[in-house]
């Protein structure tokens, strides 16, 4: 009777690590969704912006700032 209290208990240790383990399986597998706005970066912006001011040759382009993606608030990962 003494024996069979420690083999129960590591049935029930052992199980708990398979359930465990499997539960960490399929939460890493999961894609990580990328923002649309952003691309998974977290900005936008920052590109060239196309101005009406016609310097004789062409219309002048002027670097856009970046800021930080309103729709994931600089995280990179769309909602779910």
């Amino acid at each position: 009777m003494w024996l069979l209290f420690p083999l129960l208990l590591l049935i029930v240790v052992a199980a708990l690590a398979v359930l465990l383990s499997r539960a960490r399986r399929n939460t890493a597998d999961q894609p990580r969704r990328r923002c649309v706005s952003c691309q998974g970066t977290g900005w936008v912006g920052g590109g060239p912006q196309r101005t009406l001011t016609f310097d004789g040759e062409g219309f002048t382009d002027r670097q856009e700032r970046r800021s930080l993606c309103e729709k994931c608030g600089g995280s990179g990962v769309g909602p779910r």
